[in-house]
């Protein structure tokens, strides 16, 4: 595999595997410069034979480097309010580690208000997570005192 994208990068196209076509298209379009010419040689790659398919996407490559690259992600940076939702979330749906890397990018659908009203968070977090604070009023109750009645003679 490594050999034929090898290959492929300097144009010795004559000692590309063509099962491996395939492949060489994802791997080339691991380049930003090259996404869209990759993107372009995609639409035709069910349609002809793999020998066209190889000189087409060598034609169009604009990075020569036989090193692939691919585009690095984004990483989360981990503010004090991405690790409280991660540990209510984690905590409301009985997630994993994993499940949680998983379900990173739904992280922004969750209600937060209902998994802070069923795991009781307090002022700061709920100010946290953005939400408004709740104001608990006390509620004095008072048991109004009831008379005995009177003991009589009778009673045992």
């Amino acid at each position: 595999m490594l050999n034929s994208m090898k290959y492929l990068k300097s144009g010795n196209l004559k000692l590309v595997d063509t099962k491996l076509i395939y492949p060489l298209v994802r791997w080339c379009s691991g380049s930003e410069k090259d996404v869209d010419w990759c993107n372009t040689v995609n639409k035709y790659l069910f349609y002809c034979d793999s020998k066209i398919i190889s000189g087409l996407l060598y034609l169009g490559l604009r990075e020569k480097n036989p090193f692939i690259k691919y585009p690095k992600a984004s990483k989360i940076t981990e503010t004090k309010e991405f690790e409280l939702k991660k540990t209510l979330a984690k905590r409301f749906y009985f997630w994993s580690e994993q499940e949680f890397q998983r379900n990173l990018s739904n992280l922004e659908y969750i209600d937060w208000e209902e998994v802070a009203m069923a795991l009781g968070c307090d002022k700061k977090e709920r100010k946290l997570l953005g939400l408004p604070e709740i104001k608990l009023k006390k509620q004095v109750i008072t048991q109004e005192k009831v008379a005995k009645p009177k003991k009589t003679l009778f009673d045992f």
